[in-house]
């Protein structure tokens, strides 16, 4: 934290910091934002520092929450024959879809170009229910998109996968 206030004594900037202390009362560990601004006088001599200091403990640990969560879903996603995947209902472009190509056999690089639009990859005879599926999810009347359908493989094998 000194470094950062030093640095911007020396380079006349505003300095927003985040920093963990330890209270003296209770020993709880909170985190700190602190935000402030050094003024000089005409000869450049810093005269005047003002800044705050916010409690922003509960966003910090969300935020790590947030962080092993993930990490725990990538390891489990990892681990198993799961990958994960968006298309983008406005282009048909998928993302995300290093796992799902590895599943089917594409080169990565060809489904996260956008090269391959979802319908290439996706059944013609299920693209129907699919559609219906993401329209009814779309549109409010289901909570949520669960839609079985074939999925071609590079070597024109059909796997089933949820949607």
């Amino acid at each position: 934290f000194m470094g950062v206030l030093e640095r911007a004594m020396r380079d006349g900037q505003a300095y927003t910091h985040q920093y963990r202390i330890v209270r003296a009362d209770d020993g709880a560990v909170r985190w700190l934002q602190g935000r402030g601004v050094f003024f000089r006088d005409a000869a450049g001599a810093v005269v005047l520092a003002t800044g705050t200091a916010a409690d922003v403990t509960a966003r910090v640990e969300a935020e790590l929450a947030r962080a092993a969560s993930e990490e725990r879903l990538a390891l489990a996603i990892g681990a198993s024959d799961v990958c994960t995947w968006d298309c983008d209902l406005r282009d048909g472009a998928l993302h995300g879809v290093e796992a799902l190509a590895r599943l089917l056999g594409h080169a990565p690089a060809t489904l996260r170009a956008g090269r391959l639009p979802w319908t290439a990859v996706v059944h013609r005879d299920d693209q129907p229910r699919l559609r219906a599926g993401v329209g009814a999810h779309a549109g409010g009347a289901t909570p949520g998109l669960r839609v079985e359908v074939r999925l071609r493989g590079h070597d024109g094998r059909w796997l089933w996968g949820d949607v």
